[in-house]
């Protein structure tokens, strides 16, 4: 934009101390222009704010975007720390589980034993019984002499 000026005044015949007395006037004309600095805008109405008012309005902007900004590094760091927690308790989970493994397998093995010992125990007992039904016979047989 700046070089386009420039160029134009160039074309039209001015000089560098021309072309620098027209950015001059044109900046001092802009700052008097834009000495209001905030426009507030109404329904249909614009209203321009002096200085003071205008330096009041944005360091109030200014604050409540500290304070916005504050809120959300506050809610990142429940956010980081909830994390944490859920981390943690996702890792005492793992351990949890890999001890209840263990458990459960020691019970399935104590199980198993305990399986063949009532086994073992029931077949030691069907002999007995088996034993004993024969020397049973055999005193009926003795008895009655057969």
């Amino acid at each position: 934009l700046v070089l386009g000026s420039i160029q134009s005044m160039r074309e039209r015949g001015l000089d560098d101390e021309a072309i620098q007395a027209a950015f001059e006037a044109e900046r001092a004309q802009e700052e008097s222009t834009h000495r209001d600095l905030i426009r507030i805008e109404q329904g249909g109405t614009m209203e321009l704010l002096p200085p003071a008012a205008a330096a009041a309005a944005l360091a109030q902007a200014l604050r409540q975007l500290s304070e916005t900004q504050q809120a959300l590094l506050n809610s990142q760091q429940a956010h980081r720390d909830l994390l944490g927690v859920v981390v943690q308790d996702n890792f005492n989970l793992k351990e949890e589980n890999a001890r209840l493994r263990k458990r459960l397998r020691q019970l399935e093995e104590e199980v198993g034993h305990l399986k063949e010992s009532d086994w073992n125990h029931r077949l030691s007992l069907e002999e007995r019984l088996t034993e004993l039904e024969r020397k049973k016979k055999r005193w009926w047989d003795r008895l009655l002499d057969r």
